[in-house]
Order: structure tokens, then C-alpha cells, then sequence
């Protein structure tokens, strides 16, 4: 930005031919903006400055402009609000036609009432001396399994798995670790 003085000494500052057309635009400009307080640039591009992006430059306008321009800008508004809640009305009754419609289909709707399946109910979770003495009444098995048993069953139901060398639960029931296997 340059006020009047920078721009006329910007402009004659440079003596080159091709800068003729550029200060009879500047007169032009500087002579527009003192008559009508402002400038609007054509919609076309000079050289490669693209002139539809500046569009009007405001150098002191007089207070009737300032009011006219301020009164154009606010009607403009109040066009675009207007616009806008007209497109909102137009959203909410299609809402509500489609909230009818919705209602209209789910009140044709029958669905027939059913009973409830009968769950049976759930057994708590049976300890290690149950299983043992379930396993016992089915299976006949040597007392040395039923040792190495007594002391697995715990293990996986407490923990989910069991990570016990053989060697240890031999220590604990009182067997090699071989027969632990075998077991």
C-alpha cells in the first residue's frame, strides 16, 4: 500500500518505454479515484497482473459513498440471511414429510410378540475336588495319576494353563519325573 505521493513518484520513477501504458492507467486511476472515490478494475488481465482479484481501491470516499456503499452491503446480507433461512424451511418440512412417512410405515409395521426363550439356568463353576471325584467315579486310573491330578486340575482351572516342569511336580507328589509324564 502507497498513499497518492509514493504511487506518482513509483510510477515516473521509471523512464523505460513499456511503462508508458502503465502510467496512463495510473492517471486514470489516481484521476477516478479523486471523482468518484473509488476504482473498479475491468474484468481482463494486464501484462500478468490478474486484475480481477483487486478489485476496487478506496482512497478517502466521500461520507455519501461510504453510507450508499455500507447500505448495498447490507441489504446484500440480509439477501444471503434471507436466502439461507429460506433454504433451512425448506430442509425442515422435508424432515417433517419423511418423520410422517417414517411414523406412518412403523405404525403398519406388526411384529408379532413372541415368548422369551427359557435360559436355562447357569451351574456356578465346579471346583477341583468336584472334577477329580467326577473323573474318579468314570475313569479307573492308578493313584499316581490321580496324584499328579490332585495337583494339575488347580492349576488350570486357577490360572488357565499350566507351566509346571515335570521334575517339580514329581518334588510335590513324590515321583520321578518320567512317571509324572506317564501319568
Amino acid at each position: 500500500m502507497v498513499n497518492l505521493q509514493g504511487l506518482v513518484a513509483l510510477v515516473n520513477g521509471s523512464t523505460k518505454p513499456e511503462a508508458r501504458p502503465f502510467k496512463r492507467w495510473v492517471a486514470e486511476l489516481v484521476t477516478t479515484i479523486q471523482r468518484d472515490g473509488s476504482y473498479e478494475l475491468p474484468r481482463r488481465s494486464v501484462g500478468s497482473v490478474d486484475l480481477p482479484r483487486m478489485r476496487t481501491i478506496f482512497v478517502d470516499p466521500p461520507a455519501t459513498v461510504v453510507d450508499d456503499r455500507a447500505e448495498r452491503a447490507h441489504e446484500a446480507l440480509m439477501e444471503s440471511h434471507r436466502a439461507v433461512m429460506e433454504s433451512h424451511r425448506v430442509s425442515l418440512e422435508a424432515i417433517q414429510r419423511l418423520t410422517e412417512t417414517v411414523v406412518g410405515l412403523v405404525g403398519t409395521i406388526r411384529i408379532p410378540k413372541q415368548p422369551m426363550p427359557k435360559v436355562p439356568p447357569v451351574a456356578p463353576p465346579r471346583t477341583a475336588p468336584e472334577y477329580l471325584a467326577s473323573w474318579q467315579s468314570r475313569i479307573a486310573a492308578p493313584d499316581e495319576v490321580w496324584s499328579v491330578a490332585a495337583y494339575i486340575v488347580p492349576e488350570l482351572l486357577l490360572h488357565g494353563e499350566l507351566v509346571v516342569v515335570g521334575e517339580r511336580i514329581g518334588a510335590r507328589v513324590g515321583l520321578a519325573s518320567a512317571r509324572v509324564h506317564k501319568a
